[in-house]
């Protein structure tokens, strides 16, 4: 599949870096992308950006792309300049990314900018040389030290599997119940568009969404094979068509194939994203009680089994999850960046990343689990 884009793109290498790749605007609301402004949406991707480049080794990237709506690129560029001038970061157009995207077009679904960054997270395989790179959401922060040898090990990329029994671990009955619905519907629509029926071995797993390391090349193989299926772009197909999701969509691909156990390795549901540290949805649907303090947050029992990823979810209601010691959202940024350093160090290497994890096996013995102090 050819690339549209004329992007420079980075000379392909053998080995381990990654790329990362998030879709961004400053008109987003809830999952209604472009219907309004976000007063939070500079915060966000300034958290993104600096805790990425806190924690991250920046000897493990290959390339950092931001896609945004035309009308947002100059605005973004200045915050993504404002904490980086590494050129191996870039802001980029939509068009760029995906020009095949029938904006706005009759009966197109990706009017809905949930489903448009969906789409453009797939899309980016074509402007990327990595072997595997990294989707990202400006709700996303990193916690803990990293590099890409937590993401991908002797080849393989680690996937995030959630269950039922995930779901009826971490919320009430009724909201698990909810959720299993959701995401069977989403992989039953998925599946329909490859036309597979999944095996037993599969059955009952949902894989971990936003951040996601997904492998560059067989995305575009699933690129190919839909275009091919439905005799047009498939970004026009996926447009049209609801219920699917771009994880859904690709895991099953590759269960299809016989692929997935090749190229990945089954984790829970805290390998790449942590989804119970994660600000997922709003508290009443936690099966128990959530102090969003530093305790919550930094305290990982000793051991680096969880992903290094969290979601403080844009689409959740600020107010119904907030901590009481937050006035708002910027306040809650302010202590969550005392509380992990931000702003007091350089970007992070290989050889920081070692000395980040020992000192914060270090600091987690010393620090008192109470909430909004500083």
């Amino acid at each position: 599949m050819n690339s549209h884009s004329d992007l420079p793109l980075l000379k392909t290498v053998s080995d381990t870096r990654l790329s990362f790749v998030m879709p961004f605007t400053f008109h987003e609301c809830g999952r209604e992308w472009r219907r309004g402004h976000d007063r939070y949406s500079r915060r966000r991707l300034e958290m993104m950006l600096s805790t990425f480049r806190h924690f991250y080794s920046q000897d493990d990237l290959a390339r950092f792309l931001i896609i945004c709506p035309d009308t947002d690129l100059s605005e973004t560029i200045a915050v993504q300049r404002s904490v980086t001038t590494d050129e191996r970061y870039s802001v980029v157009s939509e068009r760029d990314i995906c020009p095949d995207l029938p904006w706005g077009a009759p009966g197109a679904r990706a009017s809905n900018g949930w489903h448009i960054q969906q789409i453009l997270k797939l899309a980016a395989a074509e402007h990327v040389s990595s072997q595997h790179y990294v989707t990202l959401d400006s709700d996303i922060l990193c916690l803990r030290p990293f590099g890409s040898d937590d993401l991908v090990i002797n080849g393989k990329a680690m996937a995030g599997v959630e269950t039922a029994e995930t779901y009826l671990r971490c919320y009430t009955d009724s909201f698990a119940a909810h959720e299993i619905g959701v995401k069977k519907r989403r992989y039953e629509s998925s599946a329909a568009l490859l036309a597979y029926e999944r095996c037993k071995g599969f059955c009952g797993c949902y894989f971990s969404e936003t951040p996601c390391v997904l492998h560059t090349n067989s995305v575009v193989e699933l690129l190919c094979y839909l275009t091919t299926a439905s005799q047009v772009p498939w970004s026009t197909t996926l447009a049209q068509t609801s219920e699917w999701t771009e994880y859904s969509l690709y895991f099953q691909f590759l269960e299809s194939r016989g692929l997935f156990d090749i190229l990945y390795i089954r984790g829970g549901c805290n390998a790449v994203l942590d989804l119970e540290k994660s600000v997922w949805h709003e508290s009443e649907y936690y099966r128990e009680s959530r102090t969003y303090d530093r305790h919550h947050f930094m305290d990982f029992n000793g051991s680096f089994e969880h992903g290094p990823f969290v979601s403080i979810q844009s689409a959740a209601c600020i107010e119904a999850w907030l901590p009481t010691w937050a006035s708002d959202l910027d306040e809650f940024y302010d202590h969550v960046s005392s509380w992990l350093r931000i702003g007091r160090s350089p970007p992070c290497t290989k050889i920081g990343t070692l000395l980040l994890r020992r000192w914060q096996a270090a600091l987690r013995n010393l620090l008192p689990s109470q909430g909004g102090s500083a």
